[in-house]
């Protein structure tokens, strides 16, 4: 038993990925790297977003600090 063991690991210490395996993670690697750049995409919108709204409120509170200052 130990003697097999021995020569599947002689068998499988010079193995190498193909072609066809290393194509397959390159993939892998370009479509998570994609997902991560949209991610952040659509982070930095979302932040740009909240940015603008919390413009838009305080520019309505301003408005209506000045309309009570005229009134």
């Amino acid at each position: 038993m130990i003697r097999n063991h021995v020569s599947w690991m002689r068998r499988y210490a010079n193995w190498k990925p193909s072609k066809k395996d290393l194509e397959a993670e390159i993939t892998k690697s370009e479509n998570r790297n994609r997902e991560l750049e949209v991610d952040l995409t659509v982070k930095e919108r979302m932040r740009l977003e909240k940015g603008e709204e919390i413009k838009i409120i305080s520019g309505k509170l301003t408005e209506l600090e000045q309309k009570k200052d005229t009134d």
